[in-house]
Formats: structure tokens, sequence, C-alpha cells
């Protein structure tokens, strides 16, 4: 399990060099779906199945629809099944999603893979979705 996180990281990461994080390449109107959570205070390391989880984002209405079929509650999955406003926002050099109107973290995204860096918002989560 642990290779397979360093795998994961290690593949978003040298992805990520090449990521859009702000102007007109954050479209988002798209499913995305979660497929790792690692991270935060307790250090978790939460790998899911393709399909599994999927996030919808709806950019014009700006919400996300969340369909979580993950049936396992010691798992972070982040969202329970159902419909969350969404904003994008500009501070300094990053861009910030913000959930439910709380600054949800950092995203790097090319066209397969995007990234929600929590780790500036105290022990955060390092969140991946792809395509």
């Amino acid at each position: 399990m642990r290779a397979l996180h360093i795998f994961i990281v290690a593949v978003v990461f040298g992805l990520c060099t090449g990521c859009t994080s702000g102007g007109d390449g954050l479209d988002f109107t798209t499913t995305w779906n979660l497929v790792n959570v690692s991270g935060g205070f307790a250090g978790v390391d939460h790998t899911f199945q393709r399909g599994l989880i999927k996030w919808t984002f709806y950019e014009e209405d700006g919400i996300i629809k969340v369909t979580n079929n993950n049936d396992i509650d010691s798992l972070n999955d982040i969202f329970e099944t159902g419909t969350y406003p969404y904003t994008i926002e500009e501070i300094g050099t990053d861009y910030h999603i913000f959930i439910e109107g709380e600054d949800f973290g950092v995203i790097a995204k090319t066209s397969t893979i995007m990234t929600i860096n929590q780790e500036q918002i105290n022990d955060g989560f390092l969140i991946t979705l792809i395509r």
C-alpha cells in the first residue's frame, strides 16, 4: 500500500510540472473521480477505485454534485453524496477552491489529473482526482 501511495504521489507531482493553475485553463465542467486522499494530522492514505466516488463540476452553476458509493466509514472520502456550492479565487499566485464558502485548498490540474492541496490549511489533505 505504501508503494502505491508513493507511485500515485510521484505521478501526480510529475504531471503537475505542466499543470494549469489559473486563467482560462481552469475548465472544470466535467466529472472527476476521487482516487486518493492522503496526509492530514493522522497521516492517512486512502485509495479509491475509479468510479466509486465521482465529483461532477457544473461551472456555470457553481456547484459540485458528488456521488459517493464508498460504504467503508473508516475511510476519509471527503464528501457524502450531495450538491455543494463552489467558487475559485486567485490568492497570490495560487488558485484556491472554496467549497460551501470555506477555503478547501490549492488547485493544480492537467487534462487528466487534478489535485487539491490542503497542506497550507493546517495539516490538511492532498486530494487526487482523475478524469
